[in-house]
């Protein structure tokens, strides 16, 4: 009897080292679910993170796009500015030029106007003078005629 209690304590003694060793090995694996658990909701999370990092990155890209676009249109217009700038300017360095065109012949015609005013003056003298001598000549001639 002795030798079955011993066998009966031996294998209660296994018995009980079996099932503390599989509640060893259960709260390892409930351990290791619990990792695992909170492993998941990391990886969720940063899984949200890392969306929410792609949408910035995603809206940044089309911000950028757009500024790049309205940077492009900006030189567009830029351009489009100077090319009507540099039309003006010739446009302006034209009219200058004609303008002091203008003002040269307007000095030639006044000199012209000047010359002829002279020349008309002049002849107006000759012509009193001469209307002054055939009135002369006349009276000359009628007083002759009268004698």
């Amino acid at each position: 009897m002795l030798s079955m209690q011993l066998e009966l304590d031996k294998a209660a003694e296994e018995f009980r080292a079996a099932h503390q060793n599989r509640q060893g090995l259960i709260s390892q694996w409930e351990a290791t679910i619990e990792q695992m658990q909170k492993r998941d909701l990391d990886i969720d999370h940063i899984a949200e993170e890392l969306s929410k990092v792609k949408q910035e990155a995603s809206q940044k890209k089309e911000a950028i796009k757009e500024k790049q676009r309205f940077f492009n249109g900006e030189q567009e217009n830029n351009e489009e500015a100077a090319k009507k700038l540099a039309a003006l300017d010739r446009k302006a360095a034209r009219l200058h030029l004609e303008n002091q065109q203008a003002e040269m012949q307007c000095v030639q015609f006044r000199d012209e106007l000047q010359t002829l005013k002279r020349t008309v003056d002049k002849t107006g003298g000759d012509l009193d003078r001469m209307r002054s001598k055939v009135a002369q000549l006349k009276e000359d001639s009628e007083e002759k005629s009268k004698r």
